[in-house]
């Protein structure tokens, strides 16, 4: 497959911090945190008794499109404004390929769906709602592409593994520009309680904007958010082309499989490992060249340690890293995407943002993780790694412009 380079020439962003990009990435350069109970309209369980208090880190959008699932709503609106980022002409929207996944279909919609089935019989379900594929045949139709349209399903790693697919469509020749990320909505209380049985729930206690905490000696696992990130690719000398200056380059990426089991990972950090070091090598680049780390970071104890081995066997120079689920909780499918967004971001303005949250470092994990405050430093190589259930791995490289 061709090297081109590829650039990264838009961002699009819909967090719980924000429904647009710049106040997103502000907030969190500020150290602040979405976390906090929620009340019934913002969790509905539709057949589901529940008496519990339920905490997440919701979106809170301004006009909500009453025609689309909050799965699609997300996703429209953060590759409206890659696009609006990357100032793509009108007349190129159709050549575009769109590669937005996400981790499953939008479960309210379901639930919504059966109540009215259950309600009359004869209804006409809204059969295509409850596809993966919905999200992205929304973002294609709405800006009447006709390139290639694909729905990847990673688990947690779909975000990261949606851009690395649409470079490779770049890379191939089945376009020159795509719009890229993923989007999941997963406030719903039959998945809370699954990660509650689980035990990768945090215990929110009496706050649940400091219940996650990466890294952190006394972490307890994650709190669940939504959202949407995205982001237009494009070869290099069309971006050039057209005058634009990228905000950062997508180097490569690359995915494989961690066969531990179904919700567990290899904590030796080996797997992971060998992934990084097949990356950098593949592109020519040496650990030392690499500054900065955006982990996957959902303060579970596996998750954690898996990846603070694998990077302290690879980089003996300790690269400072961050993880932002502290901020926005883990958003499931789109976490890659909204976390590979904000890296393009540290890599334009030349700054690591806070862990949130992250204050007595494990002593267990041989890794540097930034803390409560921003750092402003050279960044030139960034690594982006992703971790799913069912043993999904992703692993992508930014350079800065």
């Amino acid at each position: 497959m061709s090297h081109m380079r590829i650039a990264i020439t838009g961002v699009g962003l819909v967090t719980p911090l924000s429904s647009q990009r710049e106040q997103s990435w502000q907030r969190l350069l500020n150290g602040e945190s979405a976390g906090r109970f929620l009340n019934e309209s913002e969790i509905p369980s539709e057949g589901i008794e529940t008496s519990q208090a339920w905490y997440g880190a919701p979106v809170e959008l301004q006009r909500p499109n009453a025609n689309l699932t909050r799965t699609s709503a997300f996703a429209l609106l953060a590759a409206r404004q890659a696009i609006s980022h990357a100032a793509i002409p009108k007349e190129f929207l159709h050549e575009m390929a769109c590669v937005i996944g996400t981790s499953k279909t939008d479960l309210n919609s379901v639930d919504r769906l059966f109540h009215s089935l259950k309600s009359d019989p004869q209804v006409s379900p809204e059969v295509a709602s409850l596809f993966p594929s919905q999200p992205v045949t929304d973002v294609a139709h709405a800006i009447e592409a006709e390139g290639p349209v694909i729905a990847p399903v990673a688990a947690c790693a779909t975000g990261l593994v949606s851009i690395i697919r649409a470079a490779d469509l770049l890379r191939q020749g089945d376009a020159v520009r795509a719009i890229a990320g993923s989007t999941d909505s997963s406030l719903h209380v039959g998945l809370l309680s699954s990660y509650q049985r689980l035990g990768v729930l945090a215990k929110a206690k009496d706050n649940p904007a400091t219940a996650c905490k990466p890294f952190d000696e006394y972490r307890c696992g994650f709190i669940v958010g939504e959202g949407a990130g995205a982001m237009v690719l494009e070869v290099w000398d069309e971006a050039i082309s057209r005058g634009v200056r990228p905000v950062a380059e997508w180097v490569d990426g690359m995915i494989a499989s961690d066969p531990s089991g179904l919700t567990s990972v290899d904590s030796s950090g080996e797997t992971l490992c060998e992934l990084i070091a097949r990356l950098l090598e593949r592109n020519q680049v040496f650990p030392q060249q690499v500054s900065a780390i955006c982990y996957h970071g959902t303060a579970t104890e596996m998750n954690d340690l898996t990846e603070a081995r694998a990077i302290a066997k690879l980089f003996p120079h300790k690269p400072l890293g961050f993880g932002v689920k502290g901020s926005i909780g883990h958003l499931m499918g789109a976490a890659g995407s909204v976390e590979t967004a904000f890296s393009a971001l540290a890599l334009r303005d030349q700054v690591i943002p806070p862990t949130v949250n992250h204050v007595h470092h494990d002593a267990n994990c041989p890794n540097a993780v930034n803390g409560a405050n921003s750092i402003q430093q050279p960044i030139e190589y960034l690594l982006k790694t992703s971790l799913g259930f069912g043993g999904h791995i992703a692993v992508g490289l930014l350079k800065r412009v």
